[in-house]
C-alpha cells in the first residue's frame, strides 16, 4: 500500500524564508508568544498533534519507537472514512472471500477516463481500504482501476499524479540510479538533481500517489502485480495519449509526452510492495519532513486562521502559479506565527522507491539527450511474471 498526502522530505527554504538555525530564537523574540489569541491557536495545534500519539517538547515533534504506523492508522481512520460515503452505489463492484478463484484471476488495467464519474465514485471507495491516509494527488494524473476479468471485481487501483518539485532522497540519489545487465543498482556518483534540470524534465515524471489492493485481493500479493503494470508500455502509451501537444499549465509551454520514470513512498518505512519485485528500486528513506499530520486532520484550519489574522494579504500571493504548494506555504507561515517550525518534521521516515521506465534516465533527466530509449515491458507479460513469481505461493 502506497499512499502519498502532501510533499515529504521537500526543500522547506523554496516555501518559507526562514533560518533553520536561528529559527526558535526569532520565533521567539518577535513577541508572537504572548498574544492570548495566537496562545489559543498554539495550544489548539499541539493538543491535536498529542491526540494523535506525538510527544511534543520543546516545540518539537517527538514519535516515540515504533509508533509511526499506530500514529498513521489514526490519521487514516480519521481521513479515508470520507470515502466510504461511495459504498452505496459502489461495493457491488468488490469481491467478497468466496467470489475468487485465485487460479482463474485475470487481470485488466483501465484507465479512468476524465468525467467518468461512475468509474471515479469505485476508485474513491478503494480509498476507504487503505490504512494510511490517503490524498486526491496534484496537479496532471491518471488514476486506474485494476478489475479481476473473472469476477468482473476490483481487485485494486492505481493513482499518478505529478511528482513534487523538490525532493531531497529523490534529488540527492536519482543520478546514483546505473543500469548493470538487465538491473538497476546504485553507483557511487554523487551528482544532484539541479533545480534548472528538474524544471525541465520532472514533466517526464509522475509519483504514484496510491497504489495497492483491496481484500480480499490484497491476500494474493496483487500490490505487487499493480506496482509491475505502473511500470507497462500501456501506462507509458497512455501518458503520451493524453498530454500529447498540451500546454503547461504555468509556463504555457508543449514538453516532450513521454513518461520515463515513476517514483512513490511506502506507507510504513520501507515496504513490501516492492521488495524483490522487478522494475522497481529502493532508494533511501526520507527525513521525516512529512507535513500529513499539519494538512489533513483540522490543524490547517487552525494554521490558515492564524495566518489571515495575522496578514490576510500573505494569503493572496499563495495560490497556484506562485510558487512551491501554497497549502505547504499557509502551513509553515502559520507555524512560524505561532512558533511552532519546529512541527514542520515529524520523524516519520519513509522509503522512497524509483522505477525507471527508459534505459537512459540520467541522460534524460539532466537533459543530455531528448530521446527516451524505452525498457520493453509488455502487460500481459507483466501479468505473467507476477502468476509465476508471486500468485503460484498463494494458491
Amino acid at each position: 500500500m502506497t499512499i502519498s498526502c502532501i510533499p515529504e522530505n521537500s526543500t522547506l527554504l523554496s516555501v518559507i524564508d526562514y533560518d533553520k538555525k536561528n529559527a526558535d530564537i526569532k520565533e521567539n523574540i518577535v513577541g508572537h508568544l504572548n498574544n492570548p489569541i495566537l496562545d489559543s491557536k498554539r495550544n489548539d495545534v499541539i493538543e491535536i498533534l498529542k491526540g494523535y500519539g506525538f510527544i511534543i517538547e520543546n516545540f518539537h515533534i517527538i514519535t516515540p519507537d515504533n509508533a509511526g504506523r499506530q500514529i498513521q492508522k489514526r490519521f487514516a481512520e480519521k481521513i479515508n472514512n470520507k470515502y466510504k460515503k461511495y459504498e452505496l452505489k459502489s461495493k457491488l463492484f468488490f469481491a467478497e472471500e468466496n467470489d475468487i478463484d485465485p487460479k482463474k484471476i485475470e487481470p485488466v488495467l483501465e484507465l479512468i477516463n476524465l468525467g467518468d464519474s461512475k468509474r471515479r465514485e469505485i476508485f474513491n471507495y478503494a480509498k476507504s481500504f487503505w490504512s494510511a491516509p490517503v490524498s486526491s494527488g496534484y496537479g496532471r494524473r491518471l488514476d486506474y482501476i485494476v478489475w479481476d476479468r473473472n469476477t468482473s471485481k476490483v481487485m485494486g487501483i492505481l493513482g499518478l499524479a505529478d511528482s513534487l518539485i523538490s525532493l531531497g532522497v529523490r534529488d540527492k540519489n536519482i543520478f546514483r540510479l546505473q543500469l548493470s545487465g538487465d538491473r538497476w543498482i546504485k553507483s557511487d556518483i554523487s551528482n544532484i538533481w539541479g533545480k534548472e534540470q528538474r524544471m525541465n524534465r520532472l514533466y517526464n515524471t509522475m509519483t504514484a500517489y496510491i497504489l495497492g489492493s483491496v481484500p480480499p485481493y490484497n491476500k494474493y500479493l496483487c500490490s505487487k502485480l499493480i506496482a509491475l503494470l505502473a511500470t507497462s508500455n500501456r501506462v507509458k502509451n497512455d501518458f503520451k495519449n493524453r498530454y500529447q501537444g498540451k500546454q503547461t499549465v504555468i509556463r504555457k509551454e508543449v514538453k516532450i509526452p513521454e513518461l520515463v520514470m515513476i517514483d512513490t513512498m511506502g506507507a510504513f518505512g520501507k515496504s513490501s510492495i516492492y521488495n524483490r519485485l522487478d522494475g522497481w528500486k529502493f532508494i533511501d528513506k526520507t527525513n521525516g519532513q512529512t507535513h500529513v499530520h499539519l494538512s489533513c486532520n483540522g490543524v490547517y484550519g487552525i494554521l490558515y486562521d492564524v495566518v489571515r489574522i495575522h496578514d490576510e494579504k500573505i494569503l493572496k500571493t499563495y495560490k497556484f502559479g506562485n510558487g512551491s504548494n501554497w497549502k505547504l506555504r499557509v502551513v509553515a507561515k502559520g507555524l512560524s506565527i505561532l512558533g511552532l517550525s519546529g512541527l514542520l518534521t515529524n520523524g516519520i521516515r519513509r522509503g522512497y522507491y524509483v522505477a525507471p521506465l527508459i534505459n537512459n534516465l540520467e541522460e534524460f533527466l539532466s537533459g543530455k539527450t531528448d530521446n527516451p530509449n524505452f525498457i520493453d515491458r509488455q502487460e500481459q507479460n507483466l501479468i505473467g511474471y507476477w502468476k509465476e513469481r508471486w500468485l503460484v505461493k498463494k494458491i
